[in-house]
């Protein structure tokens, strides 16, 4: 007898209202994500990397991953930062859910925002842990796109405060874009646009990076403050020289020490990986004790159970809203 397969999709309108619903309950499906993977109930193995003739930037990224008792599933997301002279997103995505028993996929969804809501809601919960009073005197966002507005969006949603915001894009029109757009329907303080990605740095309690730098261009630790909590969501942005200085904290240390991040570039400067503290997992379960006294960086790479978690949730939504499109013979032959 042939099992009864079915494929549905759920467009990216429907995820982006399902996520921002509520945005602290994202944060709680993050943590739960970490807790997963941290406790071997779940499979994360490396990413792998589609890329393009050099000079290009262009790039497609899968991230496999599998959920004990629940789906295995698959982003693939694509980074072409010359899209953003067209006018739209730099990165696209997808992602599939396999039935842990066929192997069949059953479902398709639209990424983009699972994908920036699951990098901004780890560096929330990253903060939560390390500033539990959720108040910081000024905000510095490096690179106003798509992952800064939703990371500035999950903060305000889970009740942070902060007095100043500074900005930092090599646009200014789009830094411009982002205070007229997202800060000043929000926030009440005052809001600083730089010309310098230094100044921006210097000025901020927390800093968030979510740029497409391909390679660090800040060098001189002394551009962060002693008790800074830097969001190194982009991973390429500081040079060994500033990482070494600091307190560093990882979603993944084996992940985390390839593809040229900040961190893989400072061990092979020194030869191991000493200067890494912990995974947020410790600090999730173990208080991990951080020495003090300088900046804290979480660089975290970014796990496909992540992605896989949040996707599961809304499918699991859509099916009771009736939000899923389901594609009738999606599966062309089913006979043995």
């Amino acid at each position: 007898m042939t099992a009864q397969l079915s494929f549905g999709v759920v467009c990216g309108t429907y995820v982006r209202a399902s996520l921002l619903r509520s945005l602290p309950a994202v944060c709680e499906q993050v943590r739960e994500g970490y807790l997963l993977h941290g406790r071997g109930q779940a499979y994360n193995p490396n990413s792998y990397f589609l890329s393009f003739p050099a000079p290009s930037p262009k790039r497609i990224i899968a991230l496999p991953a599998r959920i004990d008792g629940g789906p295995a599933g698959i982003k693939w997301i694509a980074s072409f930062p010359e899209n953003l002279q067209r006018g739209i997103p730099r990165a696209s995505a997808v992602v599939i859910l396999n039935d842990p028993d066929t192997g069949y996929p059953f479902a398709c969804l639209e990424a983009s925002v699972i994908s920036a809501l699951r990098t901004a809601a780890s560096a929330v919960l990253f903060a939560h842990c390390m500033r539990p009073h959720k108040r910081a005197q000024a905000l510095t966002l490096v690179g106003t796109g798509l992952i800064n507005r939703y990371l500035y969006s999950t903060f305000l949603r889970c009740d942070w405060s902060f007095h100043e915001v500074h900005l930092y894009d090599r646009r200014p029109s789009e830094a411009q874009r982002f205070a007229r757009e997202v800060l000043e329907p929000q926030h009440q303080g005052k809001v600083h646009i730089h010309e310098a990605a230094e100044s921006a740095v210097s000025a901020g309690d927390v800093v968030g990076f979510a740029t497409t730098a391909g390679a660090p261009y800040l060098r001189d630790p002394c551009v962060l403050r002693p008790q800074a909590l830097v969001l190194h969501l982009s991973l390429r942005d500081l040079a060994p020289e500033i990482i070494a200085a600091s307190d560093n904290v990882t979603d993944s240390v084996e992940h985390v020490l390839s593809a040229n991040t900040s961190l893989h570039l400072t061990a092979l400067a020194r030869g191991d990986h000493d200067f890494i503290a912990g995974t947020i997992f410790d600090v999730l379960t173990r208080g991990l004790s951080l020495r003090g006294g300088r900046p804290t960086v979480f660089s975290p790479f970014g796990l496909g159970v992540l992605d896989l978690v949040l996707a599961w949730g809304v499918y699991q939504q859509a099916v009771r809203d009736g939000a899923v499109q389901f594609i009738p013979n999606f599966f062309g032959d089913l006979t043995r």
